[in-house]
């Protein structure tokens, strides 16, 4: 009896099912949001060329100062890269009011802009309720 009694122990301890469930994964902090209030969303679409000047890369971006001159440390509100000629969109938060130029720049391999283009709408005024857009927007770059 002692022997069966073992035996049925035996068997049901071995045949119990696992716990399936795999340990928890370490939790990642969570993204600080960016405080959008008091922020304009603003949207901006267009057409851009690159021109006769090759570059490594091209830049949509937003920013305080004029795009040519090319400024050395410009205040850059929002940046964004562009892959193929053609259409442009980008879209930053910027605070209400602020007044800004949006340019694209061509940059060779190490950063350094070869090529430049401004709006006709600079300077603009990031300001509204809801989306602020700014279309329209074509460039065609060239040497700064």
């Amino acid at each position: 009896m002692r022997t069966l009694l073992l035996a049925v122990v035996l068997v049901a301890a071995t045949s119990c099912e696992k716990s399936k469930t795999a340990p928890a994964a370490p939790v990642a902090p969570a993204k600080a949001k960016e405080d959008k209030s008091g922020k304009a969303e603003v949207e901006f679409f267009g057409t851009w060329s690159p021109g006769e000047v090759k570059a490594a890369k091209y830049l949509f971006v937003a920013q305080a100062e004029p795009c040519l001159p090319v400024p050395e440390k410009p205040t850059r509100f929002g940046e964004e890269k562009l892959e193929k000629p053609g259409p442009l969109f980008a879209e930053f938060y910027v605070p209400q009011g602020t007044k800004g130029h949006a340019c694209v720049y061509g940059l060779d391999e190490a950063g350094k802009v070869v090529s430049a283009a401004d709006s006709t709408q600079n300077p603009m005024t990031f300001q509204g309720e809801g989306e602020v857009i700014f279309g329209k927007l074509d460039y065609a770059l060239k040497a700064p």
